[in-house]
């Protein structure tokens, strides 16, 4: 194998890097991301970064720089389609990326309410742009309604809480966090 394409620049695909490069991979070696930040830690995002306790600089996941990975790094660029016949990656600037070998560690997305337009003042929090705007919404002191009371959804209410904002958590099951730990640790969360 001579070129290899990571799709998806958060810890999983720099992860894949690094240990392609720490295994003796010489070959070509590309990370896409859709976000035009380089890799990040995640969880600080409904923490330290939404209370205003940490700037950008203190997420990066890798302090040792990018250069000994020697990658291609195509930040801020969507993978659009997968072309398996001619082992191709298409990107949304246009570019195609072929590949020898292909790692998808695209993670998951924030699901927004069906049938809900844009609406200023809505958020999911998925990215640091996304922490930084809800960031900066919150420092105007609103009420806020979290939906759902999962990790994100409960750290998102604390940290709001914390702040001295009004919260108010909606969640179909009886307590927060139900679905990962249980009814008991849940009413002790709650």
């Amino acid at each position: 194998m001579r070129r290899i394409v990571v799709v998806g620049a958060s810890l999983a695909g720099l992860r894949a890097v690094e240990t392609l490069r720490e295994e003796g991979f010489d070959g070509e070696l590309t990370l896409v991301g859709a976000e035009r930040h380089l890799p990040y830690d995640r969880p600080p995002l409904t923490k330290e970064i939404l209370r205003g306790e940490w700037g950008e600089d203190r997420l990066a996941l890798r302090q040792e720089g990018y250069d000994a990975l020697r990658l291609d790094l195509r930040l801020g660029t969507i993978a659009v389609a997968l072309r398996p016949g001619p082992q191709a990656v298409d990107l949304s600037d246009g570019t195609s990326l072929l590949y020898d070998g292909l790692v998808i560690a695209t993670g998951s997305v924030a699901r927004r309410l069906p049938g809900v337009p844009e609406i200023d003042g809505v958020f999911v929090l998925r990215t640091l742009d996304d922490a930084l705007a809800l960031r900066g919404r919150l420092e105007r002191g609103p009420r806020i309604v979290v939906i759902g009371a999962g990790f994100i959804g409960a750290e998102v209410a604390s940290s709001c809480r914390s702040l001295g904002l009004q919260v108010t958590v909606v969640e179909p099951q009886p307590v927060p966090l139900m679905r990962a730990l249980g009814r008991e640790m849940g009413e002790v969360c709650a």
